[in-house]
């Protein structure tokens, strides 16, 4: 069930936002499959960000993390990770809880300059879906929100 989309979830989703959804909740791991494949143009350019967030997670780089997120998105994980100074300190705290880095983009919306990817991922062997909400920042498609 998808839900209305919010720069950054708190109490019941904390930094879960931060990794798209399903990285800190997954408790399974699944295969390395790329799914930008699938997609062409701006929706190619929205799903190649999904994979590089797999990516940098799979290699606890809280850095690349950061640079895939907007600069919207990182003053609110700044201004909500309990006095973590920089994003990099509060993604990190995230990516050491996840268990598996595994989301297959199912889907991609372009409207202008904002995107929308529904991603899967399987937490406790359960296919969970959460929509990740996107912002053209210049030539690049950054992470903006996520919804549930």
């Amino acid at each position: 069930m998808q839900g209305t989309l919010s720069p950054m979830p708190t109490a019941a989703r904390p930094l879960l936002a931060v990794l798209v959804a399903a990285t800190a909740l997954a408790g399974c791991s699944g295969s390395e499959e790329s799914s930008s494949p699938d997609f062409k143009g701006e929706q190619k350019l929205v799903a190649n960000v999904v994979e590089d967030l797999q990516d940098a997670g799979r290699e606890q780089d809280a850095d690349q993390v950061c640079q895939l997120l907007s600069e919207q998105l990182i003053t609110t994980i700044r201004a909500t990770a309990g006095g973590k100074a920089t994003c990099a300190e509060a993604i990190d705290d995230a990516i050491q809880d996840a268990d598996s880095f595994d989301l297959s983009v199912k889907s991609v919306t372009v409207t202008g300059t904002t995107a929308k990817a529904v991603v899967e991922s399987e937490d406790r062997d359960k296919n969970v879906r959460d929509t990740i909400q996107f912002v053209k920042d210049g030539q690049r498609w950054k992470i903006s929100a996520l919804a549930g």
